[in-house]
């Protein structure tokens, strides 16, 4: 993101957690540093110097630790400005800054497409649980086995960084013991070995 202005990075954070806010409004942490830093793509000093500027406006909540921060989230006045930036434009003058096309295109798409995913997996493994329940032609020692392997499975593809020698492992016993849910989760899970991979 070269040639770009402070106002415009402020503006850019704000809307991002905004966004990431309202497609995800269950996940409390709000948006990590490190997701921040590969959509942005700024020199960290740049990023934190902006961020704390945001939380020093009260329109950004930090969860910290010693000297530097985890997790962002926007706050109820950060939303408040986002939707009313007439009202705001002269006490947060960054607020009415131009975010460029393509920059503001790709960012959205980079966060909508790490929540859509999340929430599509959570969705197709609650639903392979569900079927694996109420299978009645299998010993009750295999339905518990295959929900611990799910369970593993989604958590691994959840993580920002997941182990692909574990997903190997899990899939490979599941596409043995569980060919039933093999279908249903072939897609979501290689949507997210793309994402990892990319």
């Amino acid at each position: 993101m070269p040639s770009i202005d402070q106002n415009e990075i402020r503006h850019e954070i704000l809307e991002i957690l905004y966004r990431f806010d309202q497609e995800n409004p269950s996940n409390i942490g709000g948006l990590t540093r490190e997701r921040m830093k590969e959509i942005l793509q700024i020199p960290e000093k740049q990023l934190d110097f902006n961020i704390f500027y945001l939380k020093e406006k009260m329109l950004v909540r930090l969860f910290e630790v010693i000297h530097s921060w985890i997790h962002a989230r926007i706050t109820a006045f950060g939303i408040d400005v986002i939707e009313n930036k007439e009202m705001y434009s002269k006490q947060f003058p960054f607020i009415l800054q131009e975010i460029h096309g393509d920059v503001y295109g790709t960012v959205i798409q980079a966060v909508d497409s790490q929540v859509n995913l999340h929430r599509q997996v959570t969705n197709v493994f609650q639903h392979a649980h569900e079927i694996t329940n109420k299978k009645t032609d299998i010993e009750e020692d295999l339905r518990e086995e295959v929900n611990k392997y799910l369970t593993r499975l989604e958590e691994e593809l959840k993580k920002k960084e997941p182990d692909l020698g574990k997903i190997h492992k899990l899939w490979k016993w599941l596409k043995k013991n569980a060919t039933w849910v093999i279908p249903l989760l072939t897609q979501v899970v290689l949507e997210s070995l793309k994402m990892t991979i990319e």
